[in-house]
């Protein structure tokens, strides 16, 4: 049974993009009405920029000495664990189903006149066909009725 874990404005960019949008929008609508909110708030807003960038730049600085320290710690790990997950990594085929529903097209639409001479022979076939039959059922009526003649002779 997998856990799943739930969205929270802790664990979701959107979320807290969301979140802070949301304060922000209330913030903005209440400094709105008079000239001296709107002055303070907007000066905090670049305030609170500058240290947002201070911040990113120190996170970024931490992201790239971990980083390094993780890349010398896993060279001699990455190639002992390199080979044992190809070794275990081994793809099949998937199984082929009976094909269901109409069946395919064909690869290319014929003229009229194709379909016309196939119809053609198609009958012709069908002609033949029933004429071979009928003659067998001729022949076998002339023998059962000559069959019948000897027997009451």
């Amino acid at each position: 049974m997998t856990r799943q874990t739930e969205d929270t404005p802790a664990t979701n960019e959107l979320l807290r993009f969301n979140v802070l949008c949301r304060k922000a929008a209330v913030l903005t609508s209440k400094e709105s009405k008079s000239e001296e909110m709107m002055s303070y708030l907007d000066e905090e807003f670049d305030r609170i920029d500058k240290e947002m960038d201070l911040i990113a730049k120190a996170l970024e600085e931490e992201d790239d000495d971990s980083i390094n320290d993780e890349e010398q710690h896993n060279d001699g790990v990455q190639a002992t664990s390199s080979t044992t997950i190809e070794e275990s990594l081994q793809l099949q085929d998937p199984k082929r189903i009976k094909w269901k529903g109409q069946p395919k097209k064909p690869k290319r639409l014929k003229t009229i006149v194709e379909e016309i001479r196939e119809k053609i022979a198609a009958t012709k076939a069908k002609k033949k066909k029933k004429a071979a039959n009928s003659s067998k059922r001729s022949q076998l009526r002339f023998f059962s009725k000559t069959n019948k003649q000897i027997i009451k002779n």
